[in-house]
């Protein structure tokens, strides 16, 4: 098996992948589970906090331990009907958390988990073991875990996963690497959620894969295939798209470079050899844009914004069209506060939205000035608007 060069830290492969079999849809690749504390960092895992709850939770057992400062929150995974207990021990000189792996209300037999990272105000902790009991047997996962303590009586915690899924797949008769991250980190890992938090797919070749939402459709080697991931992310099925309803999208000569995705497909077209898209029918979030061009010295820039949710629809066996306006205007805020004044400047696209203006190389222009000069001309200073 072909070397996975994703985010490989501190992480364990559990079983070798069998031969493939052939599923429902197409043919079945058995996956192998990694638990890593480079999950978190994972593209689309979102790192959202919510606050603990000091009141201890009926029936459960805790740790008898002195000094500590209990407070607990709650993970629900949506593979199961129950809940996961973390109950954070805080003292003088840190925190311990502790997992209710078993969901049996019992965290006296628990391991106590200590942070590995302690840096402004946080600590990181994981990936810990949980283990679900669904109908179809036992499922493990890893969940990471990291606590903001600005306020120590009531810590925050956010719990996102700590493992996925990887391993070899075929397509077309090429062995490629395939990955399966849970985003949402609610234990299933084929959740498609048009705009929304979409579970996230990776078939790559060589090198590093960087995963995208799980679609309907994928696109690999330039064709159609229709994935199924199992709920728990243990195998995918890959079948050639079958009685795909077409549509078109033409995209405006000023791009340079577009993302679009839906539920029925993820598309980053080259579009220095295509201006008109064959995708399939649906709606569709232009969530990243660029338009490049350059001034009369030469010099390139390039006007774009990374998430726009721009939408367009692409009905079947009809051309949409795709035009974005590379019209920006700059404006200047002025906010007094106290005997003084702040003074902002942002640049908006013709949509009334913020847009990003870089150099060629992706480096900002050079500062913008101000220059403040009263009516008598005795006062005349220059300043820079400093980015950041």
């Amino acid at each position: 098996m072909k070397k996975l060069l994703i985010l490989m830290t501190a992480l364990t492969l559990t079983a070798l992948v069998p031969a493939a079999e052939q599923g429902g849809t197409g043919e079945r690749f058995w996956l192998n589970y990694v638990k890593s504390r480079a999950a978190q960092r994972l593209p689309g895992v979102p790192g959202v906090y919510s606050s603990t709850n000091k009141d201890k939770p009926e029936d459960v057992k805790l740790p008898q331990l002195e000094n500590v400062d209990w407070s607990f929150r709650t993970w629900k995974p949506d593979l199961v009907d129950t809940e996961v207990l973390v109950a954070v021990a805080g003292t003088g000189s840190g925190f311990t958390l502790y997992v209710d792996s078993d969901q049996d209300r019992d965290l006296t037999d628990e391991v106590a988990h200590e942070s590995w990272l302690n840096e402004y105000s946080s600590w990181y902790f994981g990936p810990a073991q949980v283990i679900l009991e669904t109908a179809n047997g036992p499922v493990t996962y890893h969940l990471n875990m990291r606590l903001s303590a600005g306020n120590r009586s009531r810590p925050y915690l956010s719990l996102v996963t700590g493992c996925w899924y990887e391993g070899t797949v075929v397509v077309n008769g090429k062995e490629k690497n395939c990955m399966i991250v849970d985003v949402d980190s609610n234990g299933v890992f084929n959740d498609l959620n048009p705009g929304g938090r979409s579970d996230r797919i990776a078939i790559f070749e060589d090198g590093t894969g960087s995963p995208i939402p799980l679609t309907k459709y994928v696109q690999v080697d330039g064709e159609l295939y229709t994935p199924t991931v199992a709920r728990d992310g243990s195998y995918i099925e890959i079948a050639p798209a079958q009685n795909v309803p077409y549509g078109y999208l033409e995209v405006s000569d000023n791009l340079s470079e577009i993302i679009i995705s839906g539920t029925n497909g993820y598309f980053q077209p080259d579009l220095g050899k295509e201006r008109k898209l064959k995708i399939p029918a649906g709606d569709y979030i232009v969530s990243r844009w660029y338009i490049s061009d350059k001034d009369k010295t030469g010099r390139e820039w390039r006007l774009g914004r990374y998430s726009s949710q721009k939408s367009v629809t692409v009905a079947e066996d009809e051309t949409s069209e795709l035009n974005i306006s590379s019209d920006i205007y700059a404006f200047l805020e002025v906010s007094r506060k106290g005997n003084g004044y702040t003074f902002n400047r942002s640049m908006i696209g013709a949509d009334g939205k913020s847009v990003d203006l870089r150099m060629g190389t992706g480096g900002y222009p050079p500062t913008p000035k101000l220059r403040f000069r009263d009516a008598s001309g005795n006062y005349d200073k220059t300043f820079s608007l400093e980015y950041g």
